[in-house]
């Protein structure tokens, strides 16, 4: 007996199809049957990847795909994740205008892949296009004169900041946002609408809009300047985020507080991480940030940006932190290769003992022990006794406080007493360059090991250069976004030590 596809049953067919790979598999597939292009469909449109964006050329096929999402439900109901590299745009930003040549009847699903972009795809050629985008205002919340405007601007197709706040509130379970953004202000239609559904303001007051969107990460579009965290700010009152990531976030010259950061009461956010990558935010900026979640459970600050100039205050995160000392649980606080210090830069020690639920700990020398401090240091009084993990990068750096290495020897030696729950220490450093370091690193391995810690101990010389892969998302950096080409992973290497 011969079998084909056509004997096994859908619940069989949908399994199978849920295993294709690579994705791109699926446009030939929801080519073959009636029946398979059913149950494809919605893995082809699981991930929408917009690739090559940029504040001048746009986002090619931003509007073909918008118009897709408008016309069929079902299709904008299957996306779960959405990303926009590098940046959508803006008419300020000198927005190419529609390439009205290239207007189809239909998207792009069966164009060459490996086509170069020559400009941004119109609203396709489709008799009943002006009542499709109008429904798809309405079906926002939008009435009366709004939809007038909302349908000029989107039919207009010049700014990608409007064709994106009518298609995201569409995207029904959407779960996963990866948003690049540029240089944009308070009026942007993107930052609005985010900032009106975080408020609950009409029209998102009702309906399940955003509902499901649970992780975000809004990173910042260049190679050297920062961006406005006002993104980060609109997107804090979100009702299911949970995990928020930013990239290279911290305006320059900025004297008071994010007005997207004021808006959001404290205490109203169900968030439970934060992660900031090559970011330098203003310091009531961090302080409103990290006072909106009622329980935060994770925080990850690897705090620098050389084109961010703020001064650095250590009391300052404390401070922000202070909400959550029943709640935190992991902790990275960390830094570049080098972190370039201004003159009104306050690197003073930092100490976590208040911070009950703290499991994970991972910390530069620099912000145990402070910049400069070379007469007293001490440790005592530093770690909670509920740390089971312990990470401390930049060991023995010669440039900050050298008497960490030697206060943590006291600290681990007396482990019964200051750390009596700690099961794993990994110290990170430059240890082949630095021989005396490297020896005394051994020594508290060896004295922690005997009292039943696992050890590790990594050599991590430029650790943040380009080294072709991208560092991961998370405490244990795995989680995946789509590569930023912002923050490479360097060689890092495990040294065995004889205990």
């Amino acid at each position: 007996m011969v079998l084909n596809l056509d004997t096994l049953t859908e619940e069989l067919l949908n399994r199978i199809v849920s295993f294709v790979s690579p994705h791109s598999s699926l446009w030939s597939l929801v080519l073959v049957s009636r029946t398979l292009n059913r149950l494809a469909t919605p893995y082809l449109y699981e991930t929408v990847n917009f690739k090559g964006a940029s504040p001048d050329t746009g986002i090619r096929h931003l509007i073909p795909f918008a118009f897709l999402a408008f016309q069929k439900p079902y299709i904008a109901s299957s996306v779960r994740s959405l990303s926009i590299r590098d940046t959508y745009g803006t008419p300020d930003q000198g927005l190419e205008p529609l390439n009205d040549d290239d207007a189809q009847s239909e998207t792009d699903e069966t164009e060459d892949k490996n086509e170069e972009s020559h400009g941004r795809k119109g609203w396709p050629n489709h008799p009943d296009r002006d009542q499709i985008i109008r429904s798809a205002i309405e079906g926002v919340g939008y009435t009366g004169g709004e939809v007038d405007r909302w349908f000029t601007a989107l039919l207009e197709g010049d700014d990608e900041a409007t064709i994106l706040s009518i298609l995201l509130p569409h995207l029904k379970k959407l779960r996963r946002l990866d948003l690049s953004q540029d240089w944009i202000g308070d009026e942007d239609d993107l930052v609005s609408t985010f900032r009106k559904a975080s408020k609950r303001e009409e029209p998102f007051n009702q309906g399940d809009s955003f509902t499901c969107l649970t992780d975000i990460l809004v990173a910042g579009y260049g190679d050297k300047y920062p961006v406005s965290p006002i993104m980060l700010g609109a997107c804090l009152g979100l009702p299911a985020l949970r995990r928020l990531h930013g990239l290279k976030m911290g305006e320059n010259e900025q004297d008071e507080a994010t007005q997207t950061m004021i808006e959001i009461p404290k205490g109203s956010s169900s968030i439970e991480e934060i992660e900031l990558r090559e970011t330098k935010l203003y310091s009531e900026d961090l302080k409103l940030l990290l006072s909106v979640p009622k329980a935060l459970k994770t925080f990850i600050y690897d705090l620098g940006h050389s084109w961010a100039w703020y001064a650095v205050d250590t009391n300052d995160i404390l401070e922000g932190l202070s909400h959550h000392t029943e709640s935190l649980q992991s902790l990275v606080l960390d830094h570049p290769d080098y972190a370039e210090e201004m003159d009104n830069d306050y690197y003073a020690p930092m100490e976590f003992s208040a911070f009950t639920k703290l499991g994970y700990l991972k910390a530069s020398v620099l912000y145990l022990g402070g910049s400069g401090n070379r007469d007293a240091c001490s440790l005592k009084k530093t770690f909670p006794q509920s740390l089971k993990k312990l990470c401390v990068t930049y060991f023995g750096e010669g440039s900050y406080c050298p008497l960490v290495m030697y206060e943590l020897h006291q600290v681990l030696e007396q482990k019964e007493q200051y750390l009596p729950n700690l099961e794993e220490l990994i110290l990170e450093g430059q240890f082949k360059k630095q021989p005396e370091t490297l020896e005394l690193a051994k020594d508290i391995m060896r004295c922690v090991s005997a009292k039943g810690v696992r050890v590790e101990l990594v050599d991590d010389a430029y650790r943040r250069t380009w080294s072709g892969s991208e560092q991961g998302w998370g405490v244990d950096e795995a989680i995946d976004w789509q590569p930023t080409l912002a923050r490479g992973l360097g060689e890092r290497e495990i040294l065995n030590i004889e205990l």
